[in-house]
Parts: C-alpha cells; structure tokens; sequence
C-alpha cells in the first residue's frame, strides 16, 4: 500500500504519513514531477507549491553630496572631452598619431624660435621626415603645424577654462539640488 506525506509519497509507510490509494499515488508521482507539492494536512491533496515573496530589497542609501558631486564633475569632463575632440579634429585622427603631437608642437616651437639660417631638417626631426613622405615642402609643413598648434591652444584654453569653471561651482554647492543645476553648454 502507498503512502504520503507532506511532500512525498512511498510504497514504503513514511513517519507521519498517511495511507493513500494507488490512484493517489500515481497522480501525487505524476503531480511532484510537475512541480506540484503533496499535503496531508486535512486529508490527501495535491497543491501548488507555497509562494515565496521576493525578498526586501536591500535599503540603498541616497548618494552622498560627495558622489554626487564626483558624478556631475565626470559629466563635465565627458563634455569636455567630446567638445574638444570634435573642435580640434582629434576624432579623426588614429590615436597613434594623435600621440605624436606633443613631437610636433615642441618641434615647431623649435623651429620658429630658431633662427632663418638655422631652420634646417635636423633641427625637427619628426616632422621633416612627415613632409617629405607627404610631399610637402618643410617650411610650408611646418607652418600647418604650428598653425594647428596655435587653433588648438586657444580652443583647448576656451574649452578647458569652463570646464574648470564649472567645476568651481559643483565644488561650491552645498546640496544636490546646487550641483544639478551646474551644466555644460559649449563655451563656442
């Protein structure tokens, strides 16, 4: 003869159980198979099994005027960033040879600093050898690049005095509501 218990059932007696037809045995079988739960309380039944409530989220605390302030400097840095990027042309450039700019600028500092008579391909390196792989007379290259260095300085001085501004006043507000109201319009 079969048996059942809370959420079992046996050919076997089980400690606490109670006897059951082999009918109710087969459906009980059939029934755990598909996620069912058996009960002996009140008599033999097949039941859906409890719900579980979700736990409680765990409280989140509000942010700090701290993070909150670290979290709009960041926006503004991005701003920057993205501004000065697409002014200065730097997005359409490979990284690699965005990289060689500091070369290029101190090379036509040095350039223009020398005089006429000393202005010769050794004195900059790097951007005689890109000249004559570009085609370009030296001279005129290196006029491009300082005409390139001296848009990017004024950009990037427009551009990075009202970031700095900016971050003045995130660094002042006493509350959030203070820092929300800081926010990047292009100085442009």
């Amino acid at each position: 003869m079969p048996y059942a218990s809370e959420n079992a059932v046996s050919r076997d007696e089980l400690p606490g159980g109670v006897e059951i037809t082999e009918e109710q045995y087969q459906q009980a079988i059939a029934a755990l198979v598909a996620g069912k739960h058996v009960t002996i309380e009140g008599g033999f039944a097949i039941v859906d099994p409890p719900v579980v409530p979700d736990p409680e989220p765990e409280p989140v605390d509000p942010p700090t005027l701290e993070q909150i302030k670290a979290a709009k400097l960041a926006e503004i840095n991005e701003a920057a960033e993205s501004e000065i990027a697409v002014l200065s042309g730097k997005h359409t450039y490979p990284p690699t040879e965005v990289d060689t700019w500091p070369t290029q600028q101190a090379e036509a500092a040095a350039w223009f600093a020398a005089d006429e008579a000393d202005r010769v391909a050794s004195l900059v390196p790097w951007c005689a050898t890109a000249a004559a792989a570009r085609g370009l007379d030296l001279g005129e290259f290196m006029v491009r690049v300082q005409a390139k260095v001296e848009a990017f300085t004024q950009i990037s001085a427009l551009i990075f005095g009202h970031r700095q501004g900016l971050e003045d006043q995130v660094m002042a507000a006493e509350d959030a509501a203070a820092v929300a109201a800081v926010v990047w319009t292009s100085p442009v």
